[in-house]
């Protein structure tokens, strides 16, 4: 059992990551070093679609990214009209009752945009373990992994690996 001086250092490095991971500026950066030219803001939008590996409801969606589904619908527009992800209605059985119901799925380019993100994080990752043995970066990865299930979230629609 580690000790409480330790515990409040990795809880309190981890917020810190997640806040410099999750932020609007940094997501932009990334975003703009490998070509991706959208509002930093839709970023997310992009990234969670190919982390998912599906098609989503704008709902779900917008409830994952926590904003509002007007904003979503928005964002879902921008992200159309620069060809990144693609909008189908749902078969009226499948829909809500107003027949409103829809899906969003990256397109092939969307794809190729979020297959850069994911490249250029995994060199940000590569960058940090440099040096690191790889049984300690299997540690790290193994205890990341601990407490990701430790964290009370909806997990109906799980992250893909």
């Amino acid at each position: 059992m580690a000790d409480e001086a330790i515990e409040t250092q990795v809880l309190s490095t981890i917020v810190a990551l997640v806040t410099a991971w999750t932020s609007v500026a940094a997501q932009g950066r990334i975003a703009t070093q490998v070509g991706i030219t959208i509002p930093e803001t839709d970023i997310r939008a992009l990234y969670t679609l190919g982390r998912h590996g599906c098609a989503l409801r704008p709902a779900i969606l917008a409830d994952e990214l926590q904003i509002s589904r007007p904003t979503m619908s928005k964002m879902i527009s921008r992200l159309k009209a620069e060809g990144l992800v693609a909008r189908s209605e749902l078969p009226l059985d499948a829909s809500s009752h107003d027949g409103r119901g829809a899906l969003v799925t990256l397109t092939p380019t969307g794809l190729t945009a979020y297959d850069a993100l994911v490249d250029a994080g995994k060199l940000m990752v590569a960058a940090a373990l440099e040096g690191t043995a790889q049984a300690d970066a299997l540690v790290v990865a193994k205890v990341m992994q601990r407490l990701v299930e430790e964290i009370p979230v909806d997990r109906t629609h799980p992250p893909a690996p």
